[in-house]
C-alpha cells in the first residue's frame, strides 16, 4: 500500500497483479520521481481523486493511457484488483 496526498486528502492505495499477487502501484505511479512527506509517510501530487480514476480505470480496462489484451472470451488479460482507503486531511 502507497499513500498520497493532495493538501486536501491523504489516499492509501494497493494494486494487486491478479496472476501474481504482487503490489505494483509504486511502479504504476512512478513514485521515485515525487516529492516525499516524511510525516505524513506519503507522496505529494496535484489531485488524489485522479489517481484513484486512473488506477481503477486501468484495472477495469477503461484508460485509454495504455493497450489492452483480451482472450478468446473477451476477458482482460493481465487484470489487477484495486484497493484504496481516502482521508481528509
Amino acid at each position: 500500500m502507497t499513500k498520497f496526498y493532495d493538501d486536501k486528502k491523504i489516499l492509501s492505495i494497493s494494486m494487486t497483479d491478479d496472476r501474481t499477487g504482487i503490489d505494483f502501484e509504486n511502479e504504476f505511479f512512478e513514485i521515485g520521481q515525487l516529492p516525499y512527506n516524511m510525516e505524513l509517510d506519503a507522496n505529494k501530487v496535484d489531485d488524489v481523486d485522479y489517481l484513484i480514476d486512473y488506477a481503477v480505470t486501468y484495472a477495469n480496462g477503461t484508460n485509454t493511457d495504455f493497450e489492452y489484451q483480451y482472450d478468446e472470451d473477451g476477458n482482460l488479460l493481465d487484470g489487477c484488483s484495486v484497493s484504496y482507503t481516502v482521508e481528509d486531511m
